[in-house]
């Protein structure tokens, strides 16, 4: 219930962010998929996210342009994906971890280039992660429908000394996890969300009490496809 009044709360506030032109939706200027099983770095139109007999076989890899923005210390940083397909076996709650990545790479590399940039990643992580201080955000899930995938990665982005930021997602489940988010070729693809924080105002919406003479009648589909498609 606390996670579900937290991403309608979330989302509330991301449509009046919108809608006052407090946020900025950054696509991804990279995305692909790391197969562990093969070793590949896979460049298609999903980017995929799977734990299958409790091993990592394919994790998603995405990077964005921080140049020129300037996130304030009280801004908040989103990042949020789409799925287009969730299934799992086993466990109540299923999760998906949002971990830093190298920043030196780029799609448009060789595929023995991209190999070698995250031959690293793929060998640490092919059994799992062992330490919980890598992880930025964690997004925890009980649904088996698709849905808006969304972290807080607002230390992340504050930390950032380069122009470029990558995040890679590493799905957590007892059993069979797999995850599919639609990638940046299909136009609707991740988003990493810079929120700055509202100023008071006279007409209603006011920081301390969360005092909102306005609508309270806020769609909250209509808040995820703002979210994805601005």
């Amino acid at each position: 219930m606390s996670r579900k009044i937290f991403t309608l709360a979330f989302l509330f506030m991301a449509c009046i962010a919108l809608a006052e032109g407090q946020l900025q939706a950054i696509p991804a200027s990279d995305d692909l998929y790391l197969d562990l099983g093969t070793g590949t770095v896979c460049n298609t139109v999903v980017l995929r996210c799977e734990l299958v007999n409790k091993t990592i076989t394919a994790l998603p890899v995405m990077q964005f342009n921080l140049s020129g923005e300037n996130l304030s210390e009280d801004g908040i940083a989103i990042l949020a994906l789409k799925s287009v397909l969730v299934e799992r076996r086993g466990g109540e709650q299923t999760g998906m971890a949002s971990l830093t990545s190298t920043h030196s790479w780029s799609e448009n590399a060789t595929p023995s280039e991209l190999e070698e940039v995250f031959h690293p990643i793929m060998t640490s992580l092919r059994e799992g992660f062992g330490s919980m201080e890598d992880v930025e955000a964690l997004h925890l899930d009980r649904r088996d429908e698709e849905g808006v995938f969304a972290f807080d990665v607002t230390r992340a982005v504050h930390n950032a000394t380069a122009e470029r930021i990558s995040f890679v997602l590493v799905p957590i489940n007892e059993a069979d996890y797999r995850v599919a988010f639609r990638s940046r070729e299909t136009g609707s693809g991740p988003a990493l969300l810079l929120i700055e924080p509202f100023a008071p105002t006279d007409d209603g919406l006011q920081l301390e009490g969360v005092n909102v003479n306005q609508s309270d009648d806020v769609s909250v589909a209509t808040a995820e496809t703002s979210l994805i498609e601005a």
